[in-house]
């Protein structure tokens, strides 16, 4: 496995010592906790590249997340990922390790930093690359559990007392299309699900995007909910309404 620093080592051995020499990972307490891997859309025709936001929700206090992900394509390539605007990025140690198609993502505050507080949102983005000559393809990126040298690599929340617990854990899709012909249907499928879904997901995506600049959603005309100009903060209160509140559902693409 490639460790990048001296640091990295210290920061996933640290968490990972929850999991190791064989501790049974107790039941996430309270509401079930929640990794989502979000799905995107990324062109051939337009670019060479594709983005996937891993977004999670907690209920209590935590004091470290790793999260580990395989991906079924020998035809992408993990350049990065990106804490920019997530939740976790005020913390000192948080990075990633890679090896072939696996990749193990960690964060988790130190010394006064405050521990990662309960609610919803954006953990980070993972960078693919791709050649532009590549068969179209739908790559699925989905948990695993990694043991190396006796330590166990999963993904895993520690709450406020350092025990660790397995969260829900919903895997996610790059979808590398030819053309870009990409509205399809209704509108708002704003975070570019492989199955054309309208739920949370796109309003997490959304509220990422207009306030915090996010990536902008893989098809505009999708992240356009309302049809009006362009994307705004009606477009999150059109699909808000229509998600929790029985709202129209967003119109037809042109």
């Amino acid at each position: 496995m490639r460790v990048r620093t001296l640091l990295t080592i210290c920061a996933v051995v640290v968490l990972a010592a929850a999991t190791s020499n064989g501790q049974v990972l107790r039941d996430d307490p309270g509401l079930p906790d929640l990794v989502l891997v979000d799905s995107a859309i990324a062109y051939l025709t337009d670019s060479d590249s594709g983005i996937v936001p891993i977004n999670f929700i907690n209920d209590e206090p935590l004091v470290g997340i790793e999260v580990t992900l395989i991906y079924d394509s020998p035809d992408v390539t993990l350049d990065s990922f990106s804490f920019v605007g997530s939740r976790v990025e005020y913390a000192t140690f948080k990075g990633i390790l890679t090896s072939d198609s696996t990749v193990i993502i960690y964060s988790f505050p130190v010394g006064e930093e405050p521990l990662i507080a309960p609610g919803s949102g954006l953990f980070g983005r993972l960078h693919y690359s791709y050649l532009p000559t590549i068969d179209t393809q739908i790559v699925t990126i989905d948990s695993i559990t990694i043991i190396d040298d006796d330590i166990e690599y999963s993904t895993t929340f520690s709450d406020s007392a350092s025990n660790a617990f397995k969260p829900q854990f919903q895997k996610g899709y790059l979808d590398i299309q030819e053309s870009a012909s990409c509205c399809i249907g209704d509108r708002g499928n704003v975070d570019g699900s492989i199955d054309e879904p309208v739920n949370v997901g796109d309003v997490i995506y959304l509220v990422d995007f207009i306030f915090f600049g996010g990536p902008e959603p893989p098809c505009i005309e999708e992240g356009n909910v309302d049809g009006i100009g362009e994307i705004n903060v009606g477009d999150l209160i059109y699909l808000v309404n229509f998600i929790f509140h029985q709202g129209p559902p967003p119109p037809s693409c042109p």
